[in-house]
């Protein structure tokens, strides 16, 4: 089942990703190109107990779709939102059920680990029997994410526990909550022209 999508600019992703260290390069790589002719988009999917986002590209010469790669994800994926930002490459930040927002490198094959996560359970230190929240993090499901154009390392949210947050990536912590909404926030977006501008519902 796909439960979020995502469009990809033209020309965003690396035209040849490159594989997730310590993994093998074991395609062709005429294979792996992207040209910045194809149509890009993502999708989160579930299947079972699999959940991933997956890579779509679409070649307008052969009009072929097929999948490029995918990122396997811990839980099922609710909210996307895609970056290309200078030397960061691709990006895409992914909201789950779980209360935290992971962010994936689009430019590599088959990803190990997330580049950031924000919010989640803190590490528990030895003895704990359960683990807190991070400092900051939401309550329940992440809902909906936009990347702030303006300032690409902004990034909003929108959960189940009623709240937006904006998060900083470099600190990769959360720099405010709003807690002004009386249900679930499921959709959060910036304005394309107006920087300060948040719209949530």
């Amino acid at each position: 089942m796909i439960s979020a999508v995502c469009a990809v600019p033209r020309g965003a992703c690396a035209p040849q990703p490159r594989a997730a260290k310590g993994g093998a390069a074991d395609s062709d790589a005429e294979d792996d190109a992207v040209r910045a002719s194809d149509a890009v988009f993502l999708a989160g999917r579930t299947e079972d107990d699999f959940s991933c986002v997956e890579m779509y590209v679409y070649d307008d010469e052969q009009g072929s779709l097929y999948v490029h790669h995918d990122v396997r994800l811990e839980a099922f994926p609710l909210a996307l939102a895609f970056l290309q930002h200078g030397s960061a490459g691709a990006r895409v930040a992914v909201g789950t059920m779980e209360p935290r927002i992971d962010v994936w490198d689009l430019d590599v094959m088959e990803p190990a680990a997330p580049v950031a996560s924000l919010g989640g359970d803190a590490p528990t230190a030895a003895g704990r029997k359960a683990p807190r929240p991070t400092p900051g993090a939401h309550g329940d499901a992440v809902l909906s994410v936009s990347w702030r154009r303006h300032s690409p390392t902004v990034l909003a949210s929108g959960s189940a526990d009623r709240t937006v947050k904006l998060w900083d990536l470099n600190a990769r912590a959360c720099a405010v909550t709003w807690t002004h909404h009386g249900d679930r926030v499921s959709s959060v977006a910036w304005h394309p022209a107006e920087p300060a501008c948040l719209a949530t519902g």
